[in-house]
């Protein structure tokens, strides 16, 4: 479907913010749920592995909490696995695909919102905001 990295940002960013109806909190949630789940527990480890090294009191605490968010994560890739048939060859990458998906969630609300941006195959959306062509759609309706 995409035939670049920017076509997928394009596309996705386009269309992000739009699928949670132009919520704006539901899209930063969104954003902040993916990154705590995938992205934070690689952080952790991390910071705590580095902490440790240089002898910082919470580094242990903060290592055994990144170590169960990770076991979960393994988890739920095990189980999506034997359902899906998922390969665990890519599980350490988790962080980079959820770094993507909440940095592609808070760009569309950005562009969507502001019109900044926001664009289709070069041809700028500004001009046409979510909230208008929604008032626009009710109107024509009733």
């Amino acid at each position: 479907m995409y035939r670049s990295f920017s076509d997928l940002w394009e596309g996705w960013t386009k269309n992000f913010h739009i699928a949670g109806g132009g919520n704006l909190l539901l899209t930063v949630a969104a954003a902040g749920a993916i990154a705590l789940v995938f992205v934070m527990p690689w952080l952790g480890l991390i910071i705590s592995a580095f902490g440790l090294w240089l002898k910082a009191p919470a580094a242990g605490l903060t290592l055994l909490a990144a170590g169960v968010a990770l076991a979960i994560q393994i988890y739920m890739r095990l189980s999506a696995r034997d359902v899906i048939a998922q390969p665990l060859q890519y599980l350490w990458l988790g962080w980079l695909g959820g770094g993507l998906i909440s940095a592609i969630a808070l760009t569309s609300a950005i562009k969507t919102e502001t019109g900044w941006g926001w664009t289709w195959r070069g041809r700028s959306l500004a001009k046409t905001s979510t909230k208008t062509s929604t008032k626009t759609s009710a109107k024509t309706v009733t």
